[in-house]
């Protein structure tokens, strides 16, 4: 789902997962559509954004 409002001030973390029928329950994905599609691309389909973040 993308935040529109963040979209239209030309914020870069707009991306949110939305699971359920509450949007309220929305999580912030602090991504862009393009990171978003890198990121799905290097983890292969998987739900990356579930998994803890690791250090570099």
């Amino acid at each position: 789902m993308i935040d529109g409002e963040k979209a239209n001030q030309g914020e870069q973390d707009y991306l949110l997962w939305w699971e359920s029928s509450i949007v309220e329950d929305a999580k912030n994905l602090n991504m862009n559509f393009v990171t978003w599609l890198d990121q799905f691309f290097l983890a292969q389909g998987k739900k990356f954004w579930d998994e803890p973040k690791r250090m570099l």
